[in-house]
């Protein structure tokens, strides 16, 4: 499902609406408002993870300068600083998932998807990002995670969907699901990151 809303794959039926509106995913509106991660965290397996941050804002239009700005902050906020001119091939599974995370916010987004986001993260990396996501929800942003481990910090979803035979269905509000917190009570109560290009 993540594949078709990010545009990567067709639909054989249906129509995605957004508020009501139906939106192609393949379209440049929609393309421009969305930000990506997929399970394997889409990066380049020869390109340093620096160079991957820089390029990512090259890419959404940023002026080099501003790429390098929110390349050094996610950096930080995920903890690559020790990896920063380490190719991807080079890097760990965990490592990888992390620049992933990092790629996926360094932009400015509406709708922020990401497929299986804690798989293979230690509890450093899914302490940061769980402070990312709570960052993003606060500033209203809408994200879209797909997720199949029971570990999984469900009490902090808005709302939970079940998919199977074909068929999406809603299971339980976050606040109502008996979930699992990730990470410390240190980690979790630590600073919010400013991610100060995401506006509110």
């Amino acid at each position: 499902m993540l594949h078709y809303l990010a545009g990567i794959l067709p639909c054989d039926s249906g129509v995605l609406r957004v508020n009501g509106n139906p939106v192609r995913p393949d379209s440049a509106d929609w393309q421009n408002g969305i930000s990506f991660v997929p399970d394997d965290g889409g990066t380049i397996t020869l390109l340093t993870v620096a160079e991957q941050l820089i390029l990512k804002g090259l890419l959404a239009g940023l002026e080099r300068k501003e790429a390098a700005k929110r390349a050094d902050a996610v950096i930080d906020l995920l903890h690559l600083g020790s990896h920063t001119a380490v190719r991807a091939c080079d890097l760990s599974s965990g490592m990888r998932k992390r620049l992933g995370l990092a790629l996926g916010v360094v932009q400015n987004a509406g709708y922020y998807l990401f497929d299986e986001p804690y798989g293979s993260v230690d509890m450093q990396g899914a302490a940061a990002f769980a402070r990312i996501l709570r960052t993003l929800r606060a500033r209203r942003r809408t994200i879209l995670l797909a997720n199949y481990s029971p570990d999984f910090p469900y009490n902090s979803c808005d709302k939970i969907w079940a998919i199977g035979n074909g068929l999406v269905e809603e299971i339980a509000g976050g606040t109502d699901y008996a979930g699992l917190s990730v990470g410390s009570q240190d980690d979790n109560a630590a600073k919010e990151p400013e991610l100060t290009w995401i506006d509110p």
